[in-house]
């Protein structure tokens, strides 16, 4: 889908989403980013496939705490 076509496509899966549910399949940024959830498939190990998911704006609420938190310097 022409890039175009994809923020089209997003602003109306956003105007609906509090009428109902979508599940839209893509690596297009835009999509994934206007996402509340991403789900994910991943192989680490010949055979053995793993499905996650991501809560966005839980996720950036804990990155969010995380800048709050001075590093910690240790010398050897």
């Amino acid at each position: 889908m022409s890039s175009p076509n994809v923020h089209r496509v997003s602003t109306v899966i956003q105007d609906f989403a509090s009428q109902a549910q979508f599940l839209v399949i893509s690596h297009r940024e835009e999509n994934i980013v206007n996402a509340d959830r991403i789900y994910g498939v991943s192989m680490q190990q010949s055979g053995i496939t793993d499905i996650f998911s991501v809560d966005l704006e839980e996720e950036a609420k804990r990155l969010l705490e995380l800048e709050d938190i001075e590093p910690t310097i240790t010398e050897n």
